[in-house]
């Protein structure tokens, strides 16, 4: 299959970028139609996963939904070696590149 395709969608251009994943122009053969396809970064779901695992807490808690999706658009998660002191600071480095809002600095 060559590299412009994704399972059966042609992919035609990417038309948007964001923190979890892209979006693309695609056409899908089977009904000939041209629609979006967005391609969710999952490593982001997991990458939170490792912060609470080694911490304990998430990095983004919050009393609401709305104010969960704010800290994680605006805000910075507490380095894991001050949440629970003991934890190498080297973890510190690996989950601010991790849980970096943008996906380049990922």
């Amino acid at each position: 299959m060559p590299d412009n395709f994704l399972s059966r969608y042609e992919l035609l251009e990417e038309i948007g970028r964001g923190n979890m994943g892209v979006v693309y122009k695609a056409r899908d053969p089977d009904i000939d139609r041209i629609l979006a396809i967005k391609v969710v970064r999952f490593g982001f779901s997991l990458d939170v996963i490792l912060y609470q695992l080694l911490t304990g807490e998430r990095p983004f808690e919050a009393t609401t939904v709305s104010r969960t999706i704010y800290r994680v658009l605006h805000d910075e998660p507490t380095p894991p070696s001050r949440v629970r002191p003991g934890i190498s600071p080297l973890w510190d480095n690996v989950c601010a590149r991790l849980l970096a809002k943008k996906p380049d600095d990922r």
